[in-house]
This record gives structure tokens, C-alpha cells and sequence, in this order.
């Protein structure tokens, strides 16, 4: 994902057209020193940012395409590490006394805690307006205590109330299954295989359904380019375990999509 930014190519030829202007410029007037300062400067800043991004867009691809083939999981490199990852004790442990709050502790991640106090913070400055001018104070006000019960109900978990609000699911029988299944959890997301229902939730749903209706999870893996002013400074990679082809899980890696993957097939017989 290049977050409407151009390609490689396109940016490098951008450069080089700047950097020839400008060395153009420069020599015209008689400061061909600092014209070859820059051209060399430019060029070689040029040059490296093209290698560096498209040796790393060589990279992602070659691991999206070995993923999503299944090479990646056949030699015995990893093979090796996932034994060791699965000796490790992968599995989440399931805390509270029902379902309800084992998925809602899976909310209270640091993000969300941090905009609870941003917002508190907020508020609190706020209320200084009121001293100088009233109606601003009224309006920021609304505005942060807005942005206060977002921050509290997704810290509180705002998709699993939403979830338990539902009239065609039977609580009592998801809740069994899951009490005594197999979780993989990554902050705001986890898929909770059990003896009759696989559970799955993410920042915006909570689904259950019976293991005989679930046509399969496959994997996803998203790359996000990052940039700073249009310089590519990296990327980051994010995998994600896919319900019935829409419901997207996030995963910590490809060890952890693995096993969600695996304790599936072997709930299912399949």
C-alpha cells in the first residue's frame, strides 16, 4: 500500500529532473562548484531512495506470494521455529468468569487507555476557556467529552456490547463453547475455536458461529508503506486471519496466523 504516493520510478525521475534544473540554474550563473555539490548529493540521495524502496517492495511481494502459497511454511527452518513457538505455550489464556469479559479485557489496550487520558487532558484545559471566552469553552467541551466516551466505550469494548445485544444468538451455548476452547488474541483482535462455535472479534465486530458454518480461514497479508514528506522510511506488515472471506482478524505474525489456522482444521476434521 503506497498511501497515494507515486511509484519508486516515477519519484526518482521527479528528482533527477529537479536536481538538472536546479545544476542548469547554478551553472548559468557561475556556480558550477555548488551545482556538482548538488548534483552528486541529489543523485546519490536519488539513486539510494529508488534502490532501498524497491528492494524492499522485491522483498514484501516474494513473502506475500510464499505466504499466501504455503512455501513459506514448507522448509525446515520454520518449520523448526514454529515446533518451538507451539512448545511455547501459544495459546491465550482465558480469563474472567464468561465469555462477555474474557473479550472485553482484550479492549483495554494501551492505545485505548491513552486516549481516555488525552481526552481527560483535554477537558481539563477546557475548562479554562470558560474564564476568557464562554462559548468556546461550551464547544470544547462538547467536542472532548465527545471524544472522552469514544475513548471509554472502546476501552470498554464497544463491539462486544454490541454483540450481546443481538436476539438470534444463544449466549449460553456460544459462552459454553468458548469457555473451554482455544484462543489466539493480538490487542484488539482474537478467534476463539471451541467445541461447537468459533468466536472471532476485531475493533469493530464480535461473530459467532457454529464450526460447520465457517467455509474456512485463509490468511492476508497487508504492507503499509511509511513515508516522511514523501521520503520512504519503511513499511510495516500486518497479517490477518480471514473469516468466511470478510472478517478480518489481526495476527502477531505468521506463527500465530499458523495456529489459528491449524487448531481450525483440526476442530473441524478438515
Amino acid at each position: 500500500m503506497n498511501n497515494g504516493q507515486p511509484s519508486p520510478f516515477v519519484k526518482l525521475c521527479m528528482i533527477i529532473g529537479i536536481t538538472l534544473v536546479a545544476s542548469i540554474y547554478l551553472f548559468a550563473t557561475g556556480s558550477a562548484s555548488t551545482a556538482i555539490i548538488i548534483m552528486v548529493i541529489m543523485g546519490g540521495y536519488g539513486v539510494g531512495s529508488y534502490l532501498f524502496e524497491t528492494h524492499n517492495d522485491k522483498k514484501a511481494e516474494k513473502l506475500k506470494n510464499d505466504i499466501e502459497n504455503g512455501t513459506l511454511y514448507a522448509g525446515d527452518e520454520w518449520q523448526e521455529k514454529y515446533l518451538r513457538y507451539k512448545m511455547s505455550q501459544p495459546f491465550a489464556k482465558i480469563i474472567g468468569s464468561d465469555m462477555k469479559h474474557d473479550m472485553q479485557k482484550h479492549y483495554h489496550t494501551t492505545k485505548h487507555l491513552v486516549g481516555i487520558i488525552l481526552s481527560g487532558f483535554l477537558i481539563l484545559c477546557d475548562l479554562c476557556l470558560f474564564a476568557i471566552h464562554i462559548a468556546a469553552g461550551i464547544g470544547g467541551l462538547l467536542l472532548f467529552c465527545g471524544l472522552m466516551y469514544l475513548a471509554v466505550t472502546s476501552y470498554g469494548g464497544r463491539p462486544v456490547k454490541k454483540f450481546y445485544k443481538r436476539t438470534d444468538v444463544d449466549f449460553q451455548a456460544v459462552n459454553d463453547s468458548y469457555m473451554s476452547g482455544k484462543m489466539v488474541a493480538y490487542q484488539c483482535n482474537g478467534i476463539n475455536i471451541g467445541s461447537k462455535y468459533l468466536v472471532a472479534f476485531n475493533e469493530t465486530k464480535v461473530i459467532a458461529l457454529e464450526l460447520h458454518d465457517v467455509s474456512g480461514i485463509t490468511k492476508e497479508i497487508l504492507r503499509e508503506k511509511e513515508y516522511v514528506n514523501s521520503v520512504y522510511t519503511g513499511e510495516k506488515t500486518r497479517l490477518f486471519a480471514v473469516v468466511n472471506g470478510d472478517t478480518k482478524i489481526e495476527m502477531r505474525d505468521e506463527f500465530q496466523l499458523e495456529l489459528a489456522i491449524e487448531e481450525f482444521h483440526r476442530a473441524v476434521g478438515r
